[in-house]
């Protein structure tokens, strides 16, 4: 009886996953409920495999038996591990698929990001011209350059008249003093050029003077 009913679980699972196996499910939900479905169906395999090699025992020709055996559970292992490998190539399919559509996903955003900064670069250049064209348009230039000056007050009229003051007599001063430092420059290049006659000895003085003609003498 234990044989029968492990046999017939795995022939039911064998049943749902080979109209599984046709094509795998999108649900993740799904997904999960047909593994657990192939985990239980391997554990159903393990222990039918157990139960047939007992039972073997008690037969003429265990060998065969155990041999058929050994071959079912190979079947049945090899039926689930299709299974098993169809959910894993979907799941790796939509990974990809995922990756696929998150870069392009990225590339348009960029592609998006940098049309606005060109925008954004555009609409200043073309500020910017039209600033230039304004500035250079004929009601542009036939504006006066200059506002008219604000007339000074008494203040700073006076304040400006003391200042012309002090200006003046400092250049006074400082051509006074140029004045004298010229002077000063020309009498040190004079004694330089024509140096002063050396006083005379007092003996020297005496003997240069010529001697007084005698007097004449009178005749009687």
């Amino acid at each position: 009886m234990k044989i029968l009913a492990a046999r017939l679980a795995i022939g039911v699972l064998l049943a749902c996953g080979a109209a599984a196996h046709a094509q795998v499910p999108a649900d993740p939900g799904e997904r999960a409920r047909l593994r657990s479905e192939i985990r239980a169906g391997r554990d159903a395999a393990q222990a039918l495999y157990l139960q047939q090699l007992q039972e073997c025992r008690t037969r003429f020709v265990v060998a065969s038996c155990a041999e058929a055996a050994r071959k079912q559970r190979h079947d049945t292992l090899a039926d689930l591990e299709r299974r098993e490998t169809a959910l894993d190539d979907a799941e790796r399919q939509e990974r990809a698929a995922e990756r696929r559509a998150a870069i392009a996903k990225k590339q348009a955003d960029d592609e998006v990001r940098q049309d606005a900064a060109q925008a954004r670069a555009r609409e200043a250049q073309e500020k910017r011209a039209a600033a230039e064209a304004t500035a250079s348009a004929p009601e542009a230039r036939a504006r006066p350059a200059h506002k008219a000056k604000a007339q000074p007050t008494p203040e700073e009229r006076a304040a400006h008249e003391a200042s012309a003051r002090a200006a003046y007599a400092l250049k006074q001063l400082q051509a006074e003093a140029r004045r004298q430092e010229a002077a000063r420059r020309n009498a040190e290049h004079a004694k330089k050029t024509n140096p002063a006659a050396p006083l005379p000895v007092p003996g020297e003085a005496a003997a240069s003077q010529p001697a007084p003609a005698p007097a004449a003498t009178a005749r009687p």
